[in-house]
């Protein structure tokens, strides 16, 4: 019988790592973890030495009788199998022991922080806040992060199966046609796939399915905990999904940059704000900004006009928004009021109950009732260069402006704004100085989900007034004004117009401009384009195709705010859509029919 040599390759590993563990117990880990894979080869290799030692000794044992060969081999499987048990087990082990380091190693908020805190081969852990959903594990290579594994906690592993199942909703709602990206803001449903897979394949977060570019937080209506509607403060770079009371759903809120001219926007105690028979207190009353108290503006004694003010600088033929929050009391009316600089005395006014009246050469002007007080609006065009534009919160009796106060009544307000522009953005609170939003910049850089060849896209939303140079509300492109395949819009009084624009390798092939749709309603497009052409729909209509053009879409970047050559595009996105396949214009018309 042939003798089995014994098989000693574990020992230099053996002591090797014991001398490691003496030296640096955290290297030790990382190397019996490496070393994990070499257990597995040497364990297959003892397995094939076991099948040819036993071949070999049965050709050998020929003559002998078969109970001595089954006996023999029996024996030299057995060891085989306890070699490879033991190789398991160590790789297992291995694997537990580097799940040890990770899991003993420091925590940071950063990849950064992590690095300047280890030294080269040390690992280190992040998480960016205490509620965060991942924790990811790095090791320090020379100083650059490389990333080991990521595990998700309690709340990231709910977090992934909520958006699963809103995904799945989401789906059964705005159908299944392959689109290997889908995103639906309203049910906050976001899934991608690839070609191969032939759909969207993986549930996901906003923020994972795009980069955010937003460098300052915002404000949005959202419904909060206890099911109350309020503007909350949406952090940097995260999208900014906003309730429409109209719609009665969500959409992404995407806007340009703006700034609130006026200061201390949610204190009206502040000497920037001028007092005419007025007195201004803080209050315990919630206000709809969250976490924010109205201010209370009372009226002395005297028989005159009653209120706030103050002055900001204005540009002749520029157009001004102008916002605030008011709450009228039982027998005092709250008056939003634009007097200097402006064609006529513009006013605004909230009755006790709940009646409006809107006089003055307003552009435009809404009030809107939330929780219990009004999101009052308008928009002005300047007739005059002044540094003495007036804002004004003021009281009124019935309709008189000018009365004998009771030193008792009074209304309540908070987040006053002004901006330039020719509609209202989001809230932008002040203190000692104007305070600049920063705009949404929101895309995608493109992996396998993405077809050159052949592909549509389905976009709806509901662009705003300020869309007057023609905004990008959807498109591909390489980041150059070389490869573009976009639609942009462009509000105008007369009605909105929608252009496809198509450049293929520096080759214009653009759709004359259409009029389509008219601003702050919904809007429905299509997109799809081929080898040969293209093609776009507007709310069910296809309205221009060409299939004279050639060359593939080349592509790095989806965009869903702006685009190269384009400008920042002011609304609401419901949903965007990513099929990597040609729509007929009968699928396009079904898809983006109102």
């Amino acid at each position: 019988m042939a003798t089995v040599p014994e098989y000693t390759g574990f020992v230099p590993a053996r002591n090797q790592a014991q001398d490691v563990f003496n030296t640096n117990m955290a290297q030790y880990f990382s190397y019996i973890a490496n070393l994990a894979p070499s257990i597995n080869t040497v364990a297959q290799e003892i397995n094939g030495t076991a099948v040819t030692v036993a071949q070999t000794t049965a050709e050998e044992t020929a003559t002998r009788t078969a109970t001595e060969v089954e006996a023999a081999l029996t024996v030299y499987v057995n060891d085989a199998s306890g070699y490879a048990t033991d190789a398991a087990n160590s790789a297992t082990l291995a694997s537990n022991l580097a799940d040890a380091t990770a899991a003993n190693t420091a925590t940071y908020t950063s990849v950064s922080a992590g690095l300047a805190a280890t030294v080269d081969t040390n690992y280190f852990r992040v998480i960016e806040a205490p509620e965060a959903t991942r924790v990811s594990v790095y090791r320090n290579d020379a100083g650059a992060a490389t990333l080991i594994t990521t595990y998700y906690t309690k709340t990231g592993v709910d977090a992934k199966q909520a958006a699963a199942v809103r995904l799945n909703r989401s789906l059964q709602r705005l159908g299944d046609h392959g689109q290997t990206l889908h995103s639906d803001f309203n049910l906050a449903a976001y899934g991608l796939g690839s070609q191969l897979f032939g759909g969207v394949q993986d549930a996901m977060d906003g923020e994972e399915l795009f980069t955010v570019q937003r460098a300052t937080s915002k404000y949005v209506l959202q419904h909060t905990d206890d099911g109350s509607l309020k503007y909350v403060e949406v952090p940097i770079d995260t999208i900014a999904r906003e309730w429409n009371p109209e719609t009665g759903g969500y959409a992404a809120k995407i806007e340009g940059s703006a700034t609130n001219v006026l200061r201390w926007s949610q204190d009206f105690t502040n000497a920037a704000w001028i007092k005419a028979n007025v007195t201004a207190t803080t209050t315990s009353a919630a206000s709809p900004i969250t976490g924010i108290n109205y201010n209370r503006i009372t009226e002395n004694l005297l028989e005159s006009e009653h209120f706030i003010e103050q002055f900001f600088s204005t540009q002749i033929d520029t157009q001004y928004a102008f916002s605030c929050f008011l709450k009228p009391s039982a027998n005092r009316g709250a008056m939003l009021r634009s007097v200097i600089g402006f064609p006529e005395d513009g006013r605004i006014r909230v009755n006790p109950d709940g009646t409006t009246n809107i006089t003055g050469a307003w552009d435009s002007a809404s009030v809107t009732p939330i929780g219990d007080g009004y999101l009052v609006r308008g928009v002005r065009t300047a007739t005059e260069t002044r540094s003495d534009g007036l804002f004004r919160i003021q009281l009124a009796n019935g309709a008189s402006t000018v009365y004998l106060g009771d030193g008792e009544s009074y209304i309540e307000a908070i987040g006053a704004q002004v901006e330039e522009g020719n509609s209202p953005t989001s809230y932008i609170p002040t203190t000692d100085a104007p305070v600049t939003r920063a705009a949404d910049n929101v895309q995608r850089v493109l992996g396998g989900e993405f077809n050159p060849n052949e592909g549509t896209m389905i976009w709806s939303g509901y662009p705003s007034n300020d869309n007057t140079t023609g905004q990008v509300v959807f498109g591909l492109s390489d980041g150059t004004l070389n490869n573009r395949t976009l639609i942009r819009v462009q509000t105008l009084p007369s009605g909105g117009i929608v252009q496809l624009v198509s450049v293929r390798e520096g080759v214009i092939s653009s759709a004359t401009p259409v009029f389509g749709f008219h601003a702050n309603e919904k809007l429905t497009l299509g997109l799809a384009y081929w080898l040969g052409g293209w093609r776009y729909s507007i709310n069910g209509v296809v309205v221009a195709e060409k299939t004279d053009i050639s060359g593939q879409v080349t592509a790095t970047i989806m965009h869903a705010s702006n685009a190269p050559g384009s400008s920042q595009y002011n609304g609401t996105t419901e949903y965007l859509k990513y099929i990597p396949t040609e729509l007929t214009a009968a699928q396009l018309q079904e898809l983006t029919a109102l």
